[in-house]
């Protein structure tokens, strides 16, 4: 379970850097924001079963994100920097199950 999460970690964020740059509609752009939360979702349940608390939420991201959507932006650049964090307390917590 636990290489699992950090896949889908992993494809989170090479889906933001991917929404970053890219010059994707609107509506596909917003579809790959909630593809992305939804990953996270999934994380945030895995870990909830694995009785696991973790510093970093994305929650508040998200809201953000899509506040600032509402306002015309479409900018990624927090929540990756916050998922990259997120994403390396992971691996710091998940390193001596997976690693070896």
């Amino acid at each position: 379970m636990m290489r699992q999460i950090l896949a889908i970690t992993e494809s989170m964020l090479e889906a933001l850097v991917v929404l970053h740059v890219s010059k994707a509609s609107n509506t596909e752009w917003l579809e790959g924001i909630h593809d992305v939360a939804n990953g996270y979702a999934s994380v945030m349940r895995a870990l909830k079963v694995l009785d696991i608390k973790l510093q970093h939420q994305l929650d508040s991201n998200f809201q953000d994100i899509l506040a600032h959507y509402d306002n015309g932006e479409r900018t990624v650049e927090v929540l990756i920097v916050e998922a990259t964090a997120w994403q390396r307390e992971l691996e710091a917590l998940f390193h001596p199950y997976v690693l070896h």
